[in-house]
This record gives C-alpha cells, sequence and structure tokens, in this order.
C-alpha cells in the first residue's frame, strides 16, 4: 500500500492503515472520484497512470516523502518474492521491505508502446504502412495493442514470452552477416571524410567526463519536464534545452573516434551512449509536445 504522513479520517474506512501517523490518499484523488471519466476507484490498484500521479501531486502538493509498505502482507514472503529490490534495499540504504516503510517516486516509461509493430514483431511506418526491413521490437516498446499506453510488468513479460519467441524463430530464417568490432569501426570511421569527425585537443579524460555530464544532464531535463504529469511550456523548453546537448553529444563523439585509445570498447561506449540518449530524448520530449491527447503514462495538464 501507498501511505503518506497524516491522519486517517473517517473517509478512510474502506482503506484503513497499518500504521498510527500515515495515511492511504490514493483513493482520495480527485481523478479517481471523476464519474464522467468511468474509472472504478480502487485505491492503489487503480490504472497505473493515475496512482503515478496521485503520488506525484501528493509529493508536490506536501513537500513529503511518500512510501510504500508491505509489512501487512502476512500471505506472501516479499523478501523471496522480490530478492533483487530486497538486497538492494538493505545494501544500499539499510531498509527492510518486509517492514519500513520505503520513500518511492513516479517514474515515467518513455517508450512505452511507442514503436508501431506488426503482429509478428515487424516494425513498420505509420505514414507508409511498409514494414521496415531488419527491424523489430518486442516487449514493452512495442505498441501492438496488449497494454496501450500504460505499462504493466505482467502483460510486458507476457509479450516478451509470445512475441519473443515468434521473433526469434523469424529472426533466425533470416540469413545476415555481423560482423561488428568496436577497434574496427574505430578505425573505419577515423579514415572517414573530415567532416564525419572533429580534430580535438581534449583527452580521453575530458571527453568522458563530459558524456557524463551531458548523461546528468538529460536524465534531470526529462525527470523535470517529461515526467508523470506535462505541460506544453515544459515539453518545449526540454526539446530545445536536450538539442543543445545532442549536439554536444554528437560532437564529442565525433572528437572520441580521433582518439587512439587502449581502452577503445569503454571509451566510445561512454561516447556513445551520450549521443543516442540525447538523440532519444529529444525525439520523445518533441512529440510528446506535439501529442495534445493524454493516454496512459502520457499525460497533459494544459
Amino acid at each position: 500500500m501507498v501511505l503518506c504522513k497524516g491522519d486517517s479520517d473517517e473517509k478512510d474506512g474502506s482503506y484503513p492503515s497499518p500504521i498510527a501517523g500515515y495515511k492511504r490518499f490514493v483513493h482520495l484523488s480527485p481523478e479517481l472520484n471523476d464519474e464522467d471519466n468511468g474509472v472504478v476507484n480502487r485505491g492503489e490498484l487503480s490504472p497505473r497512470d493515475m496512482v503515478a500521479r496521485a503520488i506525484n501531486n501528493k509529493r508536490m502538493e506536501t513537500g513529503e516523502p511518500v512510501y510504500i509498505y508491505a509489512g501487512h502482507i502476512t500471505d506472501v514472503d516479499v523478501v523471496k518474492r522480490f530478492p533483487s529490490i530486497t538486497k538492494t534495499l538493505k545494501s544500499r540504504y539499510g531498509l527492510d521491505l518486509a517492514t519500513d516503510l520505503i520513500p518511492i517516486t513516479p517514474s515515467s516509461h518513455y517508450t512505452c508502446g511507442g514503436v508501431s509493430t506488426c503482429d509478428d514483431g515487424k516494425c513498420y511506418d505509420e505514414a507508409t504502412g511498409e514494414s521496415i526491413d531488419g527491424l523489430f521490437c518486442v516487449g514493452e516498446a512495442a505498441s501492438t495493442g496488449l497494454h496501450g499506453g500504460n505499462r504493466l510488468a505482467s502483460t510486458s513479460l507476457l509479450e516478451g514470452v509470445v512475441w519473443g519467441s515468434s521473433v526469434g524463430a523469424l529472426v533466425s530464417e533470416i540469413e545476415v552477416e555481423v560482423d561488428f568490432d568496436v577497434e574496427q569501426q574505430q578505425q573505419q570511421q577515423q579514415q572517414q571524410p573530415a567532416e564525419d569527425a572533429a580534430k580535438t585537443n581534449k583527452t580521453e579524460q575530458q571527453l568522458i567526463d563530459e558524456a557524463k555530464e551531458i548523461l546528468a544532464n538529460v536524465r534531470e531535463i526529462m525527470s523535470r519536464d517529461v515526467s508523470v504529469v506535462r505541460t506544453t511550456s515544459q515539453l518545449v523548453r526540454a526539446t530545445s534545452e536536450l538539442r543543445e546537448y545532442q549536439i554536444r553529444g554528437e560532437q564529442a563523439w565525433r572528437e572520441g573516434i580521433t582518439i587512439k585509445n587502449s581502452q577503445v570498447g569503454e571509451f566510445l561506449q561512454t561516447l556513445a551512449m551520450a549521443r543516442d540518449v540525447s538523440s532519444v530524448a529529444v525525439v520523445v520530449a518533441f512529440t510528446a509536445s506535439a501529442n495534445r491527447t493524454s493516454a496512459g503514462g502520457h499525460f497533459i495538464s494544459n
């Protein structure tokens, strides 16, 4: 269950809190109590995008943390059921999933259902309806219609099993030659025309530091402006700022490929990540600003 600081009142009778001084609040969300949207108010079991917005609104309203609590669960051993998160909470934060209040914050799934996919897992161009040779998508990012704009782990896993198997069988029948070598790639890129690379006086460490700075700033912008609740002005601002980091990421990559480095794999991977993440972030923010219809994880508040 999800809790915040406060004492329960009579309205919370169907949603009791097991901890004094903390109360459940998701069921009180105006969005879940709006009869016009046709949603059945099931508290924390309501559609996940609405639960996420209720949590986000509470955090913004109070400036206080919101917690998830599993101590009331007695018929399931949560430690055995969720071993990875249990280990992480204990080792990093000294928290026990089975007994402690765990601070939480909602996060966005930026590519949920964002790739147009045929029934066989092939990606296709919505504008032309034609499939894209050699490109397949399975799971959360695939727009198959199974989980729509609202990701659930169970449906994504189900898609991974069903479409993963069919796509795997389909791909196994396609004959392709794969010969990728990072060091060879660097050598080829260094031999390309000057406009594809950029000479630099920066050291390897300076470029890595710049790549990490780009990644950190992209993460901050996406969390600030392209999160659970979005506004048009925030998305326009994010797109503008992210384009600057996209340019920097591309420039860092072009400078990096001119440097001979014994750790070429790790070095280029870091630069490539900054280049690719910033590029994807721009596309996500821009397309979100163009989509004025709220659906699932994409919610425009104005």
